[in-house]
């Protein structure tokens, strides 16, 4: 008996990046600022919209709220000075212990 496969029951804990401050370096705080005033002249507050935002390995990532998703990713695509065309991809994951925001779109 017992375990052949080479799991034993191994179980490793991921620890995800904190947010970041500023200034966030290279190109992405021309990006984050680009994006708050494009938000502000829509009328939208960017600390409403934008939860936080994580620089990591190389890259910028903005955690924006479900109600302000559309909005946010529009504003990405069509504001003149951001111009994003491409979106690689998006998935859903479940993180359990984050109450009342179990479900994130990445």
């Amino acid at each position: 008996g017992g375990d052949t496969s080479g799991y034993g029951g191994l179980v490793r804990s991921v620890r995800l990046p904190g947010p970041a401050s500023r200034p966030y370096g290279g190109w992405f705080d021309e990006v984050a600022d680009e994006l708050e005033g494009a938000l502000e002249e829509q009328g939208l507050l960017p600390e409403n919209a934008i939860g936080k935002t994580v620089v990591d390995r190389g890259e910028l990532t903005f955690h924006i709220e479900r109600e302000h998703l559309v909005r946010v990713a529009r504003t990405l695509r069509d504001d003149p000075a951001l111009r994003f065309e491409l979106c690689t991809g998006v998935s859903g994951v479940h993180y359990p212990h984050d109450k009342g925001r179990e479900l994130h779109a990445v």
